[in-house]
């Protein structure tokens, strides 16, 4: 899928598979060799400008043979190069069986998150120290 990118811990070591099959975004298989710090999936939002926007939710849907908690984050590129992560509050939970995750976060009252960004991402946190089977289903992402 365009835009969409995986990101690892360049201290750890990481060994896996992640392909789409049909009827899904991505599925992915990763067994940690050497204990990370992060394993992130990276969809591409653009500049997405959130000027006047009271929510941004994102609805997904994923499956994994064993529970696994995923953290959100929307992530803002800074003119400086860097970036900042406002997270959501709620983590997804991937669990045997297909389960629908919706959560929701107000730019326009956070100030951590910039009106205006260069570039912004969707990062999905997946845990990096265990072994880790999840299939995302679907993911969309709406604001009024």
């Amino acid at each position: 899928m365009p835009g969409l990118r995986f990101r690892l811990d360049p201290e750890a070591g990481f060994e896996g598979v992640w392909h789409s099959p049909r009827g899904r975004l991505v599925s992915l298989q990763v067994r940690p060799e050497r204990l990370g710090r992060w394993l992130g999936l990276h969809l591409e939002l653009g500049p997405l400008a959130l000027e006047n926007v009271p929510f941004l939710g994102v609805v997904a849907r994923l499956a994994a043979p064993r529970p696994a908690a995923i953290r959100m984050a929307l992530r803002s590129g800074r003119e400086d190069g860097g970036f900042s992560d406002q997270f959501f509050q709620r983590h997804l939970l991937a669990q045997p069986g297909e389960a629908d995750h919706l959560d929701m976060i107000s730019p326009d009252r956070m100030p951590d998150i910039p009106a205006t960004a260069p570039w912004r991402e969707l990062v999905l946190f997946f845990p990096p120290t265990e072994h880790l089977e999840v299939s995302l289903h679907d993911l969309r992402i709406f604001a009024p």
